[in-house]
């Protein structure tokens, strides 16, 4: 007998609105069919190479350019800045609707 889990993005055949810091954003579950993701989350996960340039990457792998732009503009401050604390509040709040049980 197998524990039942609590389904998943990846588990849907449906795109997820996930809610982030105010943003709101749509995945469809294609998106996990990609290697690199699968490849980027693993990374994270182990703390190999948590590097700026692979948190830009997999964000904008994950959302496409154009909820990336939307999104990095709603991150902003009033005076333009977009601080990196802000964006990593951001991914995490990503990370846990995408997988709750993480």
């Amino acid at each position: 007998m197998t524990a039942k889990q609590t389904p998943t993005v990846f588990d849907q055949d449906k795109p997820k609105t996930i809610t982030s810091c105010g943003v709101k954003v749509t995945l469809s579950p294609a998106v996990f069919d990609d290697w690199r993701i699968v490849e980027m989350i693993a990374d994270m996960q182990d703390g190999d190479n948590t590097s700026p340039q692979l948190l830009v990457r997999f964000l904008r792998t994950l959302l496409g350019r154009d909820q990336y732009e939307r999104a990095m503009r709603e991150l902003e401050e009033d005076d333009g800045r977009l601080p990196v604390s802000r964006v990593t509040e951001f991914l995490t709040g990503l990370m846990a609707g995408i997988d709750p049980n993480s």
